[in-house]
């Protein structure tokens, strides 16, 4: 007939596999997490660099461009869509 404490065996190992994966999932997501609020922090301090860059010297100084600001002459103008003749 089966043995059954060999599929103990393999049940309790899957088991602590199992569970020492989630484990280290966990750890990543902790680790991910981090970073992000890391990432969004920098994101944060880069805003207000260029805000106050901004309101210091303009939107079209060189001082912004510098800090990593697109200067308001550089940006490209939309063009206007001709306007079509009534038929």
């Amino acid at each position: 007939m089966w043995a059954h404490s060999g599929n103990t065996q393999r049940n309790t190992a899957l088991t602590e596999d199992l569970d020492a994966y989630n484990g280290e999932l966990a750890l990543l997501d902790e680790r991910t997490n981090r970073l992000d609020a890391r990432e969004q922090d920098l994101a944060d301090l880069s805003q207000r660099v260029l805000a106050a860059v901004k309101g210091q010297y303009g939107p079209d100084s060189n001082e912004f461009e510098q800090v990593g600001g697109k200067r308001r002459s550089d940006r490209k103008r939309p063009a206007r869509a001709a306007k079509k003749p009534a038929a």
